[in-house]
Parts: structure tokens; C-alpha cells; sequence
């Protein structure tokens, strides 16, 4: 079985939802189970290493895919709380499946772990060193540190799936909803604002990817690295404004002011697409696409 953490969230579910139409054994672990017929939900903590402990014991876990996090914002807000979370929490996760005999654990991380790259053109691959400039990226780093350390020692298979700003539809958060509107008012027209200034270029993911992305990680027969960057595109905000106002039907996208930070603007998957042949869909005809299924 896949054991997905965080599998209630906007990419859990995605992953979940493709690895069981692949016919995979697959289970969601979240803090609350939710409706679904496709595969199991389970109620667990990172935290709690007994809640884990009960779910390792009923199900036979072979490979596990740990997105379940403290985000951003929220570690910025909760620095111990995302201790708790992001460290000790996949701490008490990777000490069970080293215990259990788990094979591989793929790890959610983050282009936060990158760092910032202000100004820079330069394009960042798996090579460039680990400098976050932001506490949400600093737990991202040690997490992959600590998950290559016991690869080191044997304990299981270690890939670490760095992610960026994702978009896609769904339901808006409070923070940046634009990410989730440029999907949903396609059709319906309405008022978008994109908090990042005109000339801030950013990259960005459909959620789709990332799960597709994921789940060829946690499947392949072999992995020859211990860090991948996932699909991205890097986008300048004014042209990703005029393509979505441009597709969709009555919209208008305002820009805001913000910089980028805490994640580099240009971003190399190429170990990816060359290590695995996986080609991403454009986010145009991921727009496209959507429009014409939502009409």
C-alpha cells in the first residue's frame, strides 16, 4: 500500500485520487477523514506517533508520500508549532517506516528550500546549495537532510519533491485566492488580484502536475537521485494576467505590488523529464482545457 499524508489537502487528494485509477493501493492520512469511495480515509497525526502507529499496524505500508505540513505562512506565524509539524512530525513518520521496512518515502518539500534568488536570472537546479531565507524553507531543508541521512544508514529509498506556487481550481484561500480564481471565474467573468507586482516573474505549477509528478516518484522501479524539482513554468505577472484575461470571458486582473520571496523566479525540473520522460502540460491549455470543461 501508499500511505499519502496530508492526503486531504489540494494535492493529496489529486495524487490519491490518480494512483487508485492506476489501480494502486492506496490510503489518505489526514487529521479528519472525508467522503471518498475510491480508496481508504484515515484519521492520523504526524504528531501523535501512536495515531501512526495504529495505521502501520492495520495496513501493510510500503511506500509513503508525506505532504502533510505546516505551510508558509502559517509557519511564519507558528514557528513551534511547525516544529512540531514539519520536523518532529516527519521525525516520528520516518522512524516507523525505517521500523516497519518501509521501501521508498517521498518527501513534499519546497522550492522555499532554495531560497531566495532576488534579481537573478539564473536558472537553479538540484545542484545549487540549500540557502532558505525563510523559516517555513529552513524546515523544508533539514527535513531532506535528515531523510538523506537515514538513506545513508539504509533505513529506505529517500526522494525529496520540491514544489512551487501551485495553481488550479478549487477553493480560494484567504491569502492568495487568485491562484484558485484564475481557474474558477474563467466562465463567469469577475475581479481577479494578483498580489505580485507586473514586472515579478513567478514560477508556477497546476496541481495536476504535481500529483502526476508524485506519483511517478513513488512508483519508479528505481530512483537515481535524492532531490527533484517538479514542473514549473516561470511566468511574468503581466503576461500570465493578459493570457488569463485573454481566455476568460469578462475577467480583469489587477496586480498588486508584492516581490517575490523566499523562492528563486527560475527553476530547472530537467532531472525530472530526463531521468523519468515525464513532459508537463502547458498551464495555457490547462486553462483552456478547464474553460471548456466548466461550459
Amino acid at each position: 500500500m501508499i500511505l499519502v499524508t496530508g492526503g486531504n489537502g489540494y494535492v493529496g487528494r489529486a495524487l490519491c485520487q490518480r494512483l487508485a485509477r492506476e489501480g494502486r493501493d492506496v490510503a489518505s492520512v489526514s487529521r479528519k477523514e472525508y467522503d471518498t469511495q475510491d480508496y481508504p480515509s484515515l484519521v492520523g497525526d504526524v504528531t501523535d506517533p501512536a495515531s501512526l502507529e495504529a495505521i502501520f499496524t492495520q495496513y501493510p505500508v510500503e511506500a509513503v508520500v508525506h505532504l502533510a505540513s505546516l505551510l508558509n505562512t502559517a509557519s511564519r506565524k507558528n514557528p513551534d508549532q511547525a516544529v512540531r509539524v514539519n520536523v518532529v512530525g516527519t521525525l516520528n513518520l520516518m522512524e516507523l517506516c525505517r521500523d516497519r521496512g518501509v521501501k521508498r518515502f517521498v518527501f513534499g518539500s519546497s522550492f522555499n528550500a532554495i531560497g531566495s534568488r532576488p534579481n537573478s536570472t539564473e536558472t537553479c537546479d538540484e545542484s545549487v546549495p540549500s540557502l532558505p531565507s525563510e523559516f517555513y524553507g529552513e524546515t523544508k531543508r533539514f527535513v531532506e537532510q535528515l531523510g538523506i541521512s537515514l538513506a545513508d544508514l539504509g533505513a529506505f529509498e529517500f526522494a525529496s519533491a520540491r514544489m512551487t506556487v501551485i495553481v488550479g481550481p478549487g477553493e480560494p484561500s484567504r491569502t492568495s485566492a487568485w491562484r484558485t480564481d484564475m481557474f474558477n471565474l474563467l466562465r463567469t467573468g469577475g475581479n481577479i488580484h494578483i498580489a505580485f507586482a507586473p514586472t515579478v516573474v513567478v514560477p508556477l505549477a497546476h496541481y495536476e502536475e504535481i500529483a502526476a509528478t508524485l506519483a511517478v516518484l513513488v512508483q519508479a522501479e528505481a530512483l537515481r537521485n535524492r532531490i527533484y524539482h517538479l514542473p514549473n513554468e516561470s511566468w511574468l505577472v503581466s503576461d500570465l494576467a493578459e493570457m488569463v484575461e485573454e481566455i476568460g470571458n469578462d475577467l480583469r486582473v489587477e496586480c498588486g505590488d508584492r516581490a517575490l520571496e523566499g523562492i528563486p523566479a527560475f527553476v530547472s525540473w530537467e532531472r525530472l523529464r530526463e531521468e523519468f520522460r515525464f513532459e508537463a502540460v502547458p498551464l495555457r491549455d490547462r486553462l483552456l482545457d478547464y474553460r471548456e470543461e466548466s461550459g
